[in-house]
């Protein structure tokens, strides 16, 4: 009899451990789940201070280029309408026929101008953009550690009728072909999230809040710095 409670005994006290071994895996099944984010960063690269201070800098450095070339556009127009007007059917003499290659000279050296002058803009903002790129990668990262997030994934820059937010609202709807269509679907991974997954606006915060703009940039810090600790304490 001894003997028998004895198995009893053991065997209830292995049926316990199972459960709780079960029961210690469904826990760990359910604490173990990922915590999974969305970021728009075109609203990111839109918001961020930086990237408007980057651009009221490129914009003064090169307006004084800009405005040569333009002045010289206007003289070629001059020249063009003169020509049309003085040689409608072509030169007919040495004269107008070095006229009309001085001309063509003027508006072929004006546009390698123009081109020159766009490429180098586009190289500095390419170089300094390079930069904003990193910050908006380091505050991802910030943000997704701070609050325990295991993925932050691209967020949708498309609404439901598949066409970017920031388009102008005047555009054809009909305008997008189905390939674009299509191009659109591939290329944002998240097809649906809650709002309450969107962490843009922490992201934006940070940024904003850790630089110190050319234009009040400190003011700027600390506003941006006191709304990242309401969202933190939400």
């Amino acid at each position: 009899m001894p003997k028998f409670n004895f198995v009893r005994l053991t065997l209830v006290a292995g049926i316990a451990g199972l459960l709780c071994v079960q029961a210690s895996s469904a826990q760990a099944g359910e604490d173990g789940a990922k915590r999974i984010a969305v970021v728009n960063v075109a609203s990111v690269f839109g918001a961020y201070k930086k990237v408007k201070d980057i651009e009221a800098k490129l914009r003064a450095q090169y307006e004084p280029n800009k405005k040569d070339l333009e002045v010289r556009r206007d003289k070629l127009k001059e020249m063009e309408f003169k020509i049309g007007n003085e040689i409608p059917n072509g030169p007919t003499n040495k004269q107008q026929l070095m006229t009309v290659q001085e001309y063509q000279r003027a508006k072929f050296e004006l546009e390698y101008d123009f081109n020159e002058l766009a490429k180098k803009v586009e190289k500095n903002r390419m170089e300094q953009m390079r930069q904003v790129l990193k910050d908006i990668r380091s505050a991802i990262s910030e943000v997704g550690k701070e609050l325990n997030y295991d993925m932050i994934l691209r967020a949708p820059e498309y609404d439901e009728e598949w066409k970017r937010k920031d388009d102008v609202e005047n555009e054809d709807p009909g305008a997008a072909s189905a390939s674009e269509l299509v191009r659109r679907f591939r290329e944002n991974p998240v097809l649906y999230f809650s709002s309450g997954v969107d962490v843009t606006d922490k992201v934006i915060a940070k940024l904003n809040a850790g630089y110190k703009g050319e234009a009040g940039g400190d003011e700027g810090a600390k506003d941006a710095g006191k709304d990242a600790g309401k969202d933190a304490g939400k």
